[in-house]
């Protein structure tokens, strides 16, 4: 079956159609505005020239036509009526004397009406001696102000489609032409082995001028950087795969050298929140890498769609470069909480560092098991003597507690507050778990005691960390007097700085 060819308007593009009826519409307004400016001006003007030819007729006959009454000069009025019936804009016209009554027209004859009254002066007394009763037709106005509004009409009309068919013109020769090209060009291209093909060169600019060059040279700058980008999260990605291969490395060293070094049951729980932090760290860091790949997904599935816009992609290239910065974040807070030198004595550091690093390691894992995680840290630096990597394990176990006893809650939250008080530093961490039962809350400090369920704990965490904080000065304890679970880390205070 042959093929029907589309109808003139149907096979115009449909920002063509917009930019027509733009202009007929536009047209239109315009031409009505102006038509009923024209035509209220007409209809004054021509009601002006009637009230002026009423003046003219009593100016210039009054004195003549009141001598004739006067003398009964019939002859007289008569050529004065038939003068005066000849003048335009008179459609009726009565010359009446004193005696008689004034003879007006039917109101439904929609005359405009003059009135004049007649005097003559005799012996220096004026008397009256008639009535002159002028009308013009408003029909006739009318009729004038139709033929005109019929003649600006078509006229206007003419105009509007001869305008809108050059406008359209000029539109799909030097605008729409150029953009069929430059979509038909980009629809061809595609990635292979993450480049760009066919290459942009075949799109020249040579023949465009003003805007549209300046869109394809910007799409030929786009491709550039593309394939730069391409290269870039090439190498980044070569890197992480390094990376993650050296963190692998140093969690096995740092695993060995804690069992030759620690007790067994210490060893034992060390590992448990080394294992802890090591899930943490896998959530942290996989959660970028799926966010940069998926911008690369994004990036290659709309390669061969015109609305890829170079503001776009300096939008992905800015949120993967955001998103790399925070994978570094992490390794460098990674590294500190798992220095392989654990001084001997102890160091003076920020608090605020140490807890938010272990917030950082922390917070993906709650998110992802939907529990409402906020951390409280001042910009007052708070300084405490420590070794680091033990302070990050008290509090990266009593976090752990505090996961464990909410994520089956409703509406899970967890709180992690730093502060000072008067010599000492505090770091609370609050949930809205079911809590520790009264009859039990003296044994929570005893190793192996756990009120967790058989197999998701091994009752050491507290007893572990209440010792490490012993041997800081301070201690981990269970606020009494909070309505919810509230357990607190306090460590000796150093010093404050702002």
């Amino acid at each position: 079956m042959k093929k029907k060819n589309p109808t003139w308007p149907q096979s115009l593009s449909p920002l063509s159609r917009k930019l027509t009826w733009s202009i007929i519409l536009a047209s239109s307004i315009v031409t009505i505005f102006v038509t009923f400016t024209q035509l209220l001006y007409d209809y004054k003007r021509e009601l002006d020239e009637i009230h002026s030819t009423f003046h003219y007729i009593e100016k210039s006959h009054q004195g003549v036509i009141a001598a004739s009454l006067w003398h009964v000069d019939l002859e007289s009025l008569k050529r004065i009526d038939s003068g005066l019936r000849d003048l335009p804009n008179i459609d009726f016209l009565v010359i009446t004397f004193s005696e008689e009554p004034l003879q007006r027209p039917d109101a439904r004859a929609n005359l405009i009406m003059h009135q004049v009254d007649l005097h003559y002066t005799q012996a220096g007394q004026r008397q009256f001696v008639g009535r002159i009763l002028m009308g013009s037709s408003k029909s006739r106005v009318y009729e004038k102000l139709a033929r005109k509004l019929l003649i600006i009409l078509v006229t206007q009309a003419t105009k509007t489609f001869l305008v809108a068919a050059f406008m359209l013109f000029i539109f799909e020769h030097l605008i729409m032409k150029h953009l069929r090209r430059i979509a038909r060009h980009a629809r061809w291209l595609h990635i292979e082995n993450r480049r760009l093909s066919p290459s942009w060169t075949s799109l020249e600019s040579t023949d465009l001028q003003g805007e549209l060059k300046d869109v394809v040279e910007a799409l030929q700058e786009m491709q550039r950087t593309m394939e730069n980008s391409y290269k870039e999260l090439e190498e980044v990605e070569t890197k992480l795969r390094q990376l993650n291969a050296s963190l692998e490395a140093e969690v096995q060293k740092r695993i060995q050298e804690n069992e030759r070094q620690q007790m067994l049951i210490q060893n034992s729980a060390r590992l448990s929140a080394l294992g802890e932090m090591a899930g943490n760290i896998a959530h942290e860091i996989n959660n970028p890498l799926m966010i940069i790949s998926g911008y690369i997904r994004i990036i290659r599935s709309h390669m061969d769609s015109p609305r890829l816009l170079p503001e776009k992609l300096a939008f992905f290239g800015q949120k993967a470069e955001e998103t790399i910065e925070r994978i570094t974040g992490i390794v460098r807070g990674l590294l500190r909480l798992s220095s392989h030198d654990v001084p001997a004595n102890l160091q003076e550091i920020a608090l605020n560092d140490v807890v938010r690093d272990v917030a950082n390691l922390c917070r993906m894992r709650f998110l992802e098991n939907h529990i409402n995680f906020e951390v409280d840290i001042p910009l007052t630096r708070i300084i405490v003597n420590c070794r680091p990597v033990e302070i990050s394990q008290i509090i990266i176990n009593l976090l752990n507690n505090a996961f464990d006893a909410a994520k089956d809650q409703p509406k899970p939250w967890i709180k992690l507050h730093l502060y000072h008080e008067p010599e000492r530093a505090l770091v609370a961490v609050h949930d809205n778990g079911p809590g520790v039962p009264e009859n039990l809350r003296f044994r929570i400090m005893e190793p192996f005691f756990s009120t967790k369920t058989y197999g998701h704990g091994t009752g050491l965490g507290l007893s572990i960390s209440s010792a490490i904080a012993e041997q800081h000065g301070g201690k981990v304890y269970l606020d009494e007097h909070s309505r919810e679970t509230r357990f607190i880390l306090e460590l000796p205070l150093s010093n404050i700085k702002e």
